[in-house]
């Protein structure tokens, strides 16, 4: 599959500033201030510790591995009623709101929180989105909390108008376009789950510049 935002470069003169991004490298991109870093081994932290979008998408925010994130996200999962670690060391769950922000901050960043209405989310400049899946779960009779099941966590950059919005997500572990996500990552994840109807941006954590 070829990523829209580092495409592999067609010929050995063109700068290596645009060719692929591989895992565990930091890219520089002309004119563009952000380093965009990927995380390597993201699927073999899953298959370890149970690390989904969430930790790998705080790893790629922070430019970390995400087994260094492991630590911070397993601690403060522990310290929460809603979290726990199995046995084995796994972390079981997903990272909610409070739980992402608590592990930014942990890891040196500020992070600003917005919380939206469907229809009125927008992406932060440098942060994490939560995108919620829409279904039957989002209305009564369900409980409040039961939609908290359907969200999946990426990193978000504005890399300036050459680029656009891009955006990090562990199931293509790379940094993409926001277009390209949209169309070819989150309409794959709507249509594999049953009863839902769309998506939308729930909440987004902006980092202080």
């Amino acid at each position: 599959m070829t990523l829209p935002l580092f495409p592999p470069p067609p010929a050995s003169s063109q700068p290596p500033t645009t060719a692929l991004a591989r895992p565990g490298r930091i890219i520089l991109l002309p004119g563009v201030a952000h380093e965009f870093y990927q995380p390597s081994a993201v699927d073999e932290q899953w298959q370890e510790w149970g690390a989904n979008c969430g930790p790998s998408a705080i790893a790629a925010l922070v430019g970390r591995e995400v087994k260094d994130v492991r630590a911070v996200v397993e601690r403060l999962a522990n310290g929460d009623k809603n979290k726990r670690c199995g046995r084995s060391g796994w972390w079981l769950g997903h990272m909610h709101a409070g739980h992402l922000s608590d592990t930014l901050c942990e890891l040196g960043l500020e992070p600003r929180r917005t919380n939206f209405k469907p229809g009125e989310g927008r992406w932060p400049k440098k942060g994490l989105a939560m995108i919620q899946t829409e279904g039957p779960w989002c209305h009564p009779p369900s409980k409040s909390t039961a939609r908290f099941r359907y969200t999946h966590t990426i990193a978000v950059v504005d890399a300036g108008p050459a680029i656009g919005i891009t955006v990090y997500d562990g199931n293509v572990e790379a940094w993409v376009k926001e277009k390209w996500w949209a169309e070819k990552v989150m309409k794959g994840l709507v249509e594999g789950e049953k009863r839902a109807t769309g998506w939308h941006v729930m909440m987004t954590l902006e980092v202080v510049q």
